[in-house]
């Protein structure tokens, strides 16, 4: 009997085929995760800069709309990259808006603990750096 070398490509377990409608599901599903994340992030970040813009002596009508700016974009960017990534486009095509992404997500960051930082909280600027954490009142 002969056993397969480590380079083969047969796989240990038998391969199954994934119809078209699981891959579709599967791509629903990540899509939706994506969005819902992207969401509860908008969410939390919205009262943080709105507190860091009145902080800052902002006007307190244009305060509530920086965040917004920036959690849009990456927003749009994650779904956009998303939607490029399943139609095929190439990583390399997809690096500007990644990069982009990053450096937006990075703002988002910044301006979320940049609030606790200017008050001495470090301990919270560490908590809210964690948008799943979002403290009480």
């Amino acid at each position: 009997m002969q056993t397969p070398s480590p380079d083969s490509d047969s796989p240990s377990l038998p391969a199954r085929r994934v119809s078209v409608s699981e891959e579709a599901f599967t791509q629903r599903i990540v899509t939706a995760t994506m969005l819902t994340i992207a969401a509860l992030t908008f969410a939390f970040s919205f009262g943080n800069v709105w507190s860091l813009g009145l902080r800052l002596g902002v006007a307190p009508w244009l305060a509530p709309l920086i965040g917004p700016a920036v959690d849009l974009s990456v927003i749009g960017l994650i779904v956009g990259v998303r939607h490029l990534a399943l139609c095929g486009v190439r990583a390399a095509e997809l690096r500007p808006a990644r990069l982009l992404l990053a450096f937006s997500g990075l703002a988002t960051l910044a301006l979320n603990i940049a609030e606790p930082i200017a008050g001495g909280l470090y301990g919270k600027a560490a908590f809210e750096a964690s948008p799943h954490s979002r403290p009480g009142p």
